[in-house]
């Protein structure tokens, strides 16, 4: 499976608090969405709850990074670290 990848160059994201451009200063960037995160939470079936738990966890990390908080949300998310091993793969340790 072919994995896509998005390289985002912090000039996009400094732009918008670029004083030149002052079309772009109405933007309140609290409101961006950076990452999809939604998206990979339900093609991975992540409950409600775990999702709390991660966001929870995170804001309390980067409480006024949007982009950060977003970033390791994500990260979270598709490492499956909050995922409980099944009985099979509990015995293949043992």
């Amino acid at each position: 499976m072919r994995r896509e990848k998005l390289y985002l160059d912090t000039s996009v994201v400094s732009a918008y608090y670029d004083e030149r451009a002052k079309e772009r200063q109405g933007v309140d960037m609290r409101k961006v969405e950076y990452f999809d995160y939604p998206k990979v939470v339900k093609e991975m079936h992540l409950t409600d709850v775990v999702l709390k738990r991660i966001e929870k966890e995170v804001e309390k990390e980067f409480p006024s990074d949007r982009m950060m908080y977003e970033l390791h949300v994500l990260r979270a998310v598709r490492s499956g670290y909050w995922q409980k091993p099944s009985q099979n793969q509990k015995r293949k340790h043992i």
